[in-house]
C-alpha cells in the first residue's frame, strides 16, 4: 500500500504536504493524502489504488503529483511539500529525465510553481513531523476506492516477468 499525506497551510499564505507509502499484502499500493490548513483543519484527505506493478519509488512520485494536481487553483501561497523518499526527492531536482512519472509530476510542480513558491523538501521517515506520520497512518489503512490509477508498469517489474517465466519453464536455470 502506498500511503500519502499533504499536509496543512503554513502561515497565513502556505500549504505543507507530506508523502509516504506502505507495502501492503500481494503488492498493492494506495496512495493517501490530506491537505491542512494553518488551523490544522484537514482540507482534502483521499486514498489512491495503484497497480501490483507500481514501485514505491512511482508510488511516491504519483502521490505528489496527485495531492499537487488538487493545488492548481492556488495563488500566492508558500507550498511546502514533505517527502521521506529520497529517491523521488533527488529525482525532481535532476535537469534531465526520461522517467514518464518523473516528467508529469515535474510538469504539475511547474505549473502550481508558476503562482505560487514551491518547495520539496526531504524529512526521514518516522521522525515525528505531524503530516508525516498521519501520511504513514493513512497509507496503512486500505482505501475504500475501487479505482487503480494507471501508471506505466516499470521495467524492472517486466524483467522480473520474463525472469520467473523463464525459471518456471526450466527451473535447472538459476
Amino acid at each position: 500500500m502506498k500511503g500519502i499525506s499533504l499536509v496543512n497551510l503554513v502561515g497565513t499564505y502556505g500549504i505543507r504536504l507530506s508523502t509516504d507509502q506502505e507495502l501492503i499484502e500481494h503488492n498493492s499500493r494506495t496512495s493517501s493524502m490530506k491537505h491542512l490548513n494553518n488551523n490544522n483543519t484537514i482540507l482534502h484527505e483521499d486514498s489512491l489504488n495503484l497497480p501490483n506493478s507500481c514501485t514505491v519509488y512511482q508510488a511516491e512520485l504519483t502521490a505528489i503529483t496527485y495531492a499537487c494536481r488538487q493545488l492548481t487553483n492556488y495563488t500566492n501561497k508558500h507550498i511546502i511539500i514533505w517527502t521521506d523518499s529520497l529517491s523521488s526527492s533527488n529525482s525532481l531536482t535532476t535537469l534531465i529525465t526520461k522517467n514518464s512519472t518523473v516528467k508529469y509530476c515535474l510538469d504539475i510542480l511547474n505549473q502550481i510553481g508558476a503562482h505560487n513558491q514551491v518547495e520539496l523538501r526531504w524529512i526521514k521517515a518516522h521522525s515525528g513531523l505531524w503530516g508525516n506520520e498521519r501520511a504513514n497512518e493513512l497509507a496503512k489503512h486500505r482505501t475504500t476506492s475501487t479505482t487503480t490509477i494507471a501508471r506505466p508498469i516499470p521495467q524492472a517489474y517486466i524483467n522480473k516477468l520474463i525472469n520467473d517465466k523463464v525459471h518456471k519453464l526450466n527451473p535447472s536455470l538459476v
